[in-house]
């Protein structure tokens, strides 16, 4: 899914979803892509699925590619926060990965996975949750394999658990 498809069908997909929606990201905004997103999860958790979000830490000091200070981005920088706030408020599982730690003395250690499983399809690939990233010419790929599916649904479950796996 290329450029602008993968944010077409999940916002297609989560609404229809069952069981579960599972998303890990490098970065999730408070921008139009991300509060779509978070107010659909929110519905879902409403709706008595099971909903887990990971984000990189990385969202809390840069977005679209620039620090949170920078005076265009501050009203984006209070909508991230309390975007995340919401979706926690509303039952949904957040985990947040990889602080940057004293100083910022682990700025470069981010974990820059992109997972997204709705029921029994996942994605993986190059996009983030965001407008920026949602007008790059990158992509997503959707699989239904379901070998794949559980092995980055485990894959996910232990990052959220904290734990660095690799898996073949």
């Amino acid at each position: 899914l290329v450029e602008r498809e993968f944010f077409d069908d999940i916002f297609m997909r989560v609404p229809q979803a069952r069981k579960r929606v599972y998303a890990q990201f490098m970065t999730f905004e408070g921008d139009e892509v991300g509060l779509r997103l978070s107010l659909q999860l929110i519905a879902a958790k409403r709706r008595g699925l099971d909903v887990q979000v990971i984000i990189d830490d990385f969202t809390d000091k840069f977005l679209s590619d620039k620090h949170v200070m920078h005076p265009l981005l501050k009203k984006e920088a209070r909508a991230t926060v309390g975007m995340i706030k919401r979706m926690k408020q509303a039952g949904i599982r957040v985990v947040r990965t990889r602080p940057f730690g004293r100083g910022n003395l682990f700025f470069l250690f981010r974990n820059h996975k992109k997972i997204m499983i709705i029921d029994e399809v996942a994605y993986v690939g190059g996009n983030n949750i965001s407008e920026h990233n949602r007008d790059w010419h990158d992509f997503m790929v959707r699989m239904d394999y379901p070998g794949i599916v559980k092995t980055l649904e485990e894959d996910f479950h232990d990052t959220s658990r904290g734990k660095e796996t690799s898996r073949n």
